[in-house]
């Protein structure tokens, strides 16, 4: 791990104290994002655990080390104009149906970059959300069911999502032949070469 391993990879783990961990925490939240510092303890903690576990260590060092208090964001609605300039502004047919199944759909960023063909009816016009885009500590884990059971079902895509969607398989159909070193995995949303797109790739250059 970039910042466990330097820290302590050359310490003995009976030597760990509750008060080392504290003062590293400290220390990452001077320069990281308190989600980051909070998933990098976690991760940590359940190393601990594990060596706990394995009769390592007699009792876990970081127990009583809270994480930090991620602070709530305040989500902002877009206003029916600034959602036909995002519309209009759309690079392509792929963004362009990527936007609305997000705007209409209600699926959040990982969910839209997991959603697949074989998730969507064409006939009822629903979507079945059952993967989400996992990436931890800046690396691409997967896919995996969202966090929570609400987030997961069927939702109404609406008639001018479903008629953007079409135009975009439609494309996409044409890019698939263009490229002889397309890998298909059924990605509604994919890059040019059949890969899962990273979020935080669209975050920066198209979202």
């Amino acid at each position: 791990d970039n910042h466990i391993l330097p820290a302590f990879g050359a310490r003995q783990l009976t030597s760990l104290t509750m008060e080392d961990i504290q003062a590293w925490k400290v220390q990452l939240s001077e320069r990281l994002a308190p989600i980051t510092v909070q998933t990098i303890l976690v991760r940590f903690k359940a190393l601990l655990s594990t060596a706990v576990k394995w009769h390592y260590l007699r009792a876990n060092p970081a127990t009583e080390v809270k994480t930090p208090r991620v602070p709530q964001t305040q989500v902002v609605f877009l206003e029916p104009d600034q959602i036909r300039l995002l519309l209009d502004a759309a690079p392509s047919p792929q963004w362009r149906a990527f936007y609305l199944m997000a705007l209409t759909g209600g699926l959040r960023m990982g969910e839209n970059v997991a959603a697949q063909w074989k998730h969507l009816d064409w006939d009822s016009g629903c979507y079945t959300v059952s993967a989400t885009y996992v990436y931890i500590l800046k690396e691409y884990r997967g896919l995996r069911p969202p966090k929570t059971p609400d987030s997961m079902g069927s939702v109404q895509l609406s008639p001018i999502c479903l008629e953007a969607l079409k135009t975009h398989q439609a494309h996409q159909a044409q890019e698939k032949l263009k490229n002889p070193h397309y890998q298909d995995q059924d990605f509604i949303f994919a890059r040019d070469d059949g890969q899962i797109w990273d979020p935080r790739h669209i975050h920066k250059y198209v979202w």
